[in-house]
């Protein structure tokens, strides 16, 4: 965000520890903030605190809040440029957390840096991320050179010349697996915007995309023609020969007066800024807040905000000289940024209309999740990923500074760019603050990053259009040995390396061994548990019905009762020690499903009934389906890629299957065939498990989500169906059947299906294959 508060930290033995409105002394006294000494307080807090805030503060007492995190639970630090100077660190935990600090100079900071460092575990955080955070945290000239070798020398000749060989390798191994279709257009951008130092939480420096499409006014978007794209090659400020030409003209005119205090630009404005990234989210908590600090507490006149995809993209690119901005990450992945879900009351246009939801391009339908999708689809299509490095070239590359910048029209105001003041040097408070207000207000260029042109990718397509293999039947199914059981398979985990099968009411994950009685068993005790060799009783007040391994040594319980309880299962002698107690349901919960990406949790009553839990924090979210009156047959599965529902429930001769997103939103609804549903899943690039198998392809795009639905009657099928966003909207079509009555001894009830990827070389394609782990109503676990 904007606003800033200065605080205490206290680094412990098992916290870290942020008191707000506290000052250390010198004599090692803690006193309120307003009976610290001026002259030793961090004056840059008060200079880029806006009024609004400042005024705000002096009718209320200033509160001490205070946010603590066990050290056990940091993931990474990173070290973090803030109004260019080289005094922030970023903290980031492995259950999503992440928060921005700031310290009085340098070697503050690197003390700071220094007593964390060795408390990091990486947990939680993928590697490409990882190496991200280290890229970002080296000095500036390392990366610099780590992107001049890396582009003309192999890795090993580029490690020998480099100062430090791990920022050599990791940058190299970045884009290498960019350029050969490893990562997806969108991660790669955001592991650039990570490295060049852009962070959200900071909106001056918040990640920068591009736009990437042209189009606007057509009723149906076509990907495969050049027209419907921007050029890529230029910035925003030169999308029309006529518009390149005045800022051509402008630059020249400021460069024939020779100052050289204030170097000639051809843009008086920015492409990212704070108030930029604010009025594109304005709609959502907590942007809104930093919008109105930035507007003095109330909203800009309802004509300039931003209320339109076309005209946003018509200012950015044509119409308006002050105009070149970008987009931001919301664009390409979060449809809720769109709507005026808060109802807050933005005014009303010079035509009379009210502003409300963002009007969207006629091709979008309406919808904001359509218009998401296909941004998303054009961002990875084939005509951007050819040209996406020109564009990285202009804003983290070769032309954002120096004599190829002034020829690509893409120089601006010299105070944006890093090294070009040092606060610390200004003595006059009024020149200071005006320097600050100019740098946190009008934009930060991002670091240069490259210093070579940037090599552009190497294959153009998302793997799910090149499928391989997925029309063959399974003929290679294999039964794994030793993995049998007397029950039916309901969940499957990884564990030494092989698939297990576990029954109901059970579970193996995160080295804590989980399992409820047998049910069938006379004498059993309602509410009884076995963890390891510890028996828990009254766990519930009614009987256990499903068990669930969330990560961190937890384990959600639900039972008959319709409650859910988490408990803290990492003590050595077995103990459960209950966490949270979860009410929501009116029936018996039947099921437990659990995406690690997004942390959330969602459970099924008899009834049908769908509830949504946040885990990180052990609260209710929303219903996403109501219970019905009656039991009704319905099963469930959450990606954990996408964070997409699937429901499947038997009606009247059929099926009927609906995709939810994690915010309620039904993106398609479809009658597939009847039968008898026994088991639903996504397929995957990494399933929800807390002993996941490895794998290195974890940020590959797919245009399409695959939904597989085993069926157990009248036969034994495997139908696969392919959700696609298209023209019309999102749509689900089957695409593959399988006949497992021969293949199989009994019905599947349980099934993990990955999304594998394959680079082929001499064509420049990633081929996309899907696999399948299968347990069946007698214990049988079978791969293919």
């Amino acid at each position: 965000g904007l606003d800033s508060v200065e605080s205490l930290m206290i680094v412990g033995h098992t916290h870290v520890y942020l008191i707000e409105n506290y000052f250390h002394c010198v004599d090692g006294n803690v006193v309120d903030m307003d009976d610290a000494p001026r002259e030793l307080c961090d004056p840059y807090i008060q200079l880029i605190r806006p009024q609004v805030a400042s005024r705000t503060k002096t009718r209320f007492p200033k509160l001490h809040a205070s946010r603590s995190w066990p050290l056990a639970s940091l993931s990474c630090i990173s070290r973090r440029k803030f109004l260019l100077r080289d005094i922030g660190l970023e903290m980031f935990f492995c259950d999503g957390a992440s928060i921005l600090i700031t310290c009085t100079s340098t070697k503050q900071r690197n003390a700071v840096h220094a007593a964390l460092a060795g408390h990091c575990s990486g947990k939680g955080l993928d590697r490409e991320l990882g190496a991200a955070f280290d890229i970002s945290s080296a000095p500036l000239h390392t990366i610099q050179d780590a992107s001049a070798a890396g582009a003309f020398l192999s890795s090993r000749l580029a490690s020998a010349f480099l100062a430090s060989a791990a920022v050599a390798a990791k940058l190299l191994d970045l884009t290498h697996k960019w350029r050969h279709g490893r990562l997806s257009n969108f991660f790669y951008l955001m592991a650039v915007n990570t490295m060049a130092g852009r962070t959200a939480n900071d909106l001056s420096q918040y990640p920068v995309f591009p736009w990437v499409l042209a189009d606007y006014d057509s009723e149906a978007l076509d990907l495969d023609a050049s027209a419907s794209f921007r050029d890529l090659a230029r910035p925003m400020g030169a999308q029309s020969d006529a518009r390149a030409a005045q800022f051509c003209e402008r630059y020249h005119a400021l460069k024939s007066f020779g100052d050289a205090h204030a170097p000639p630009f051809h843009y008086g404005t920015h492409y990212s800024s704070a108030m930029i990234v604010a009025s594109y989210l304005i709609r959502m908590r907590p942007f809104v807040l930093s919008y109105l600090l930035l507007q003095g507490g109330a909203f800009d006149h309802a004509d300039r905000l931003f209320h339109s995809v076309r005209k946003a993209w018509r200012s950015a690119s044509c119409d308006n000289t002050t105009d070149v901005r970008e987009l931001t990450p919301e664009f390409f992945y979060l449809p809720e940024f769109l709507r005026n879900s808060n109802r807050f009351d933005l005014g009303t246009l010079h035509s009379g209309e009210p502003v409300d939801d963002v009007e969207l391009p006629p091709w979008a339908h309406g919808s904001a999740h359509v218009f998401i999708a296909r941004n998303r689809d054009a961002l990875e299509s084939t005509h951007v990923s050819r040209r996406l490095h020109l564009w990285i070239d202009l804003v983290f590359g070769c032309k954002q500074t120096g004599a190829e910048a002034e020829a690509a029209l893409n120089v601006f105001h010299h105070l944006s760019y890093e090294g070009a003041i040092n606060l610390d040097g200004i003595v006059d408070e009024v020149e200071k603050r005006a320097m600050i207000g100019m740098i946190n207000n009008f934009g930060q260029t991002p670091l240069k990053l490259f210093l070579r042109p940037h090599p552009p990718r190497l294959v153009y397509n998302a793997p799910d259009r090149y499928l391989a293999g997925m029309d063959a039947s399974l003929r290679r199914l294999e039964l794994h040995a030793g993995t049998c059981s007397p029950h039916a398979v309901a969940r499957l985990e990884y564990a030494s390396g092989m698939w297990v099968g576990r029954a109901a009411g059970s579970c193996g994950d995160d080295s804590v061994l989980v399992w409820r009685p047998d049910a069938s068993r006379a004498g059993r005790v309602f509410g009884t548990l076995f963890v390891g060799g510890a028996v828990h009783v009254n766990v519930h007040l009614a009987a256990v019905s499903a068990v669930l391994p969330v990560g961190d040594k937890r384990v959600l319980t639900a039972g008959v009762d319709g409650t859910i309880k988490c408990w803290d299962a990492s003590a050595a002698d077995a103990r459960l020690v209950l966490q949270t107690v979860w009410r929501g349901h009116v029936h018996a919960v039947r099921a437990l499903v659990h995406t690690r990406s997004f942390n959330v949790c969602i459970s099924l009553d008899n009834h049908g009934g769908l509830v949504l839990w946040d885990v990180t924090r052990g609260r209710f979210v929303r219903q996403l389906v109501a219970p019905e009156r009656v039991r009704v047959a319905r099963t469930v599965s959450v990606s954990n890629d996408s964070g997409c529902v699937c429901v499947v429930a038997a009606v009247k001769y059929v099926n009927a299957l609906t995709v939810y997103t994690l915010n309620g939103d039904a993106l398609v609804r479809a009658a597939v065939e009847p039968g008898e549903v026994s088991s639903v899943a996504f397929a995957e690039s990494r399933p929800s498990l807390v002993d996941a198998p490895p794998t290195d392809l974890l940020h590959v795009y797919w245009g399409s989500e695959f939904i597989t639905v085993a069926y157990s009657l009248p036969r034994r099928v495997l139908r696969v169906y392919e959700m696609r966003c298209g023209a019309a909207g999102y749509a689900v079509r089957l695409a593959y059947t399988y006949d497992m009555t021969s293949l199989m001894q009994a019905a599947v009830t349980a099934m993990v299906v990955l999304k594998e990827t394959d680079f082929d070389g001499e064509e420049c394609l990633v081929r996309g294959r899907v696999s399948f782990v299968l347990g069946d109503a007698r214990g049988h676990v079978y791969t293919y």
